[in-house]
């Protein structure tokens, strides 16, 4: 079941998940649409999806270069694979790749071609798969400029295991939604984006960017303000969902009117083994039950 992963290495991913998602979908066999508002790296999604566990997922990211490398790669993946494979790993290339994505994500996602749109998400894949815990911005190579380090450039860009995903993600793309909108607005308004499915067919993960990373991310969410925005939005959804945050009160706070709300624990890499706490909210016609999938530490 693990085998399908992100091909984006994220910080902070939400892969360990994934044995939750899937029980809460045995637990709950209608749901066949997956929606992601905050899709990042998306591993839990692509899991689900290419382990044929869901008929449809919809990835959203107001980041232009996630969104573009998302919709790059399922919508013309014929194009990003060629760039995927005649495309060098060198420190060379990686001062190439840089300098494109950094003069196109400063543009305005409206006014970019379809070959920019490609070019950038192409970037975005390349600085990620190269950089330092596939940091996009402001990151130095894995291995370093002189490629002295003991891990060199090519360390996490194995051509040989990521082609097989990549080609698979393209060959569902009949299954896949991509889209740009700002959630801090427009979250309510998502889940009916497909009209192939209802509200009790569909399920949404929410996983805002935490405080810390909002601040560093391009993203709307810059005050405490936004975070209620979104908290107003997901108490009228009409679609199950699920939300994870950090376990801070004032976020805490903005989901009283859920019943469903849990403190649990993950482990994340970047740097260094971290043990997280983290915030769950369950929407409440939803049907749950952990079963050693998840280390719940305490119900709020």
């Amino acid at each position: 079941m693990e085998k399908w992963r992100s091909p984006l290495r994220y910080p902070g991913g939400k892969i360990k998940m994934a044995p939750f998602l899937r029980q809460l979908l045995k637990d709950n066999p209608k749901i066949k649409n997956y929606i992601e508002p905050f899709a990042g790296g998306a591993g839990i999604a692509i899991n689900l999806l290419l382990n044929n566990l869901i008929d449809h997922i919809t990835l959203n990211d107001y980041d232009i270069a996630i969104f573009c490398f998302w919709k790059s790669l399922v919508e013309n993946n014929k194009e990003f694979m060629e760039l995927f494979e005649n495309t060098p790993i060198t420190i060379s290339e990686w001062h190439n790749q840089r300098f494109i994505f950094q003069n196109l994500e400063k543009r305005n996602i409206k006014n970019l071609s379809t070959s920019e749109i490609i070019q950038l998400g192409f970037s975005t894949f390349y600085m990620n798969r190269t950089n330092f815990s596939g940091i996009l911005r402001g990151a130095t190579p894995v291995g370093g400029l002189k490629q002295t380090g003991k891990w060199k450039l090519d360390c996490e860009f194995n051509k040989e295991r990521l082609r097989p995903l990549l080609i698979k993600i393209g060959q569902k793309a009949e299954n896949i939604t991509i889209s740009n909108l700002d959630m801090v607005n427009s979250l309510s308004s998502l889940n009916k984006g497909n009209s192939n499915y209802t509200d009790t067919e569909s399920l949404m993960f929410i996983d805002p960017p935490y405080i810390k990373q909002g601040k560093r991310l391009y993203l709307p969410i810059k005050t405490m303000e936004d975070h209620k925005k979104i908290a107003l939005q997901i108490k009228n959804l009409s679609c199950h969902w699920l939300l994870t945050y950090d376990a801070v009160n004032e976020l805490m706070d903005y989901y009283n009117f859920a019943n469903n709300k849990f403190i649990y624990s993950l482990q994340y890499k970047v740097k260094t083994h971290r043990q997280a706490t983290e915030f769950l909210v369950i929407s409440n016609n939803l049907k749950y039950n952990f079963r050693n999938t998840l280390k719940v530490i305490i119900k709020d």
